[in-house]
């Protein structure tokens, strides 16, 4: 009798033993519920737990329902396109400054306040630069002849301001030169022109022509003169334009620099600055 318990209990165990192990699924109840079974081959204990292609499935579900993605997507487009607008702005703005006219730039441009505080910048030059200048701080330009656009002969000494003048070196061959030509009106007239401050601007080694087309409408805010020979030049350096000098009434430089950057734009209304406020 006992061995008869025993192999019905080792019979049962068997049964259940194949049902924990192969699992089954779908089993009906008379409910019509579907009862999905696992086994878990590690301890033989049943579980609920999704698997693996049931869970991707899920998180494709909820990625496909998840509201948070498509406003950071148009936001970041939103920005790509704020940006790229932007860029395109200032490059319209840069071409056409560009090609403006001295006289739409000289009327764009905002006056400055003048600065409550001026010192006077001081000419700082290496041995080599400082070679190439034939005329320093404190010396007097002497009168020399030179023609104007219309091909008038002028002396220099005869065009300066009764206040303070700028006197440029260009070049139509220096790509420096040229935008310090272009600039200058700007960056002194826009304010200084009210204080009786005078531009002229040298064209070193060009044609009549070619100047007077350069000049444009600006020849009504500043004295264009052509020094084809150099000669003028000559009397203030060696080599090297674009230079910058400022002169007092009777002729005295002042100040001057070697290039035309924004430093020089700097040093240039801090000196203009200081001598129109000196006492």
């Amino acid at each position: 009798m006992q061995s008869y318990l025993r192999i019905g209990s080792s019979l049962v165990v068997s049964v259940l033993l194949c049902f924990a192990l192969l699992g089954c699924s779908g089993i009906q109840s008379d409910s019509g519920l579907t009862v999905t079974v696992l086994a878990s081959a590690s301890a033989g204990e049943l579980t609920n737990e999704a698997t693996p292609v049931e869970r991707k499935a899920e998180q494709k579900v909820e990625r496909k329902a998840d509201p948070a993605e498509p406003p950071v997507k148009v936001a970041r487009s939103n920005k790509a396109a704020a940006d790229k607008t932007g860029k395109t702005e200032k490059t319209d703005k840069a071409v056409s400054e560009k090609s403006a006219s001295p006289q739409e730039l000289i009327t764009k441009a905002k006056k400055k306040p003048l600065n409550p505080n001026p010192t006077i910048p001081r000419v700082l030059l290496s041995d080599a630069h400082k070679k190439t200048c034939r005329k320093l701080v404190g010396d007097t330009i002497d009168p020399i002849e030179v023609t104007d656009i219309e091909g008038t002969p002028q002396i220099l000494n005869d065009l300066l301001s009764d206040q303070l003048t700028v006197l440029i070196f260009w070049s139509q061959n220096s790509i420096a030169a040229l935008e310090q030509f272009r600039r200058i009106p700007v960056d002194v007239l826009a304010t200084f022109a009210s204080y009786r401050v005078k531009v002229i601007a040298v064209n070193v080694g060009g044609n009549l022509a070619r100047t007077r087309i350069m000049t444009g409408d600006a020849a009504d805010k500043i004295v264009s003169l052509l020094d084809s020979d150099s000669k003028l030049f000559h009397q203030f350096a060696e080599s090297r334009v674009p230079r910058t000098y400022l002169l007092d009434k009777d002729g005295h430089i002042l100040w001057f620099d070697i290039e035309y950057s924004q430093s020089t734009v700097r040093s240039l209304s801090n000196a203009l600055t200081f001598f129109l406020t000196k006492k």
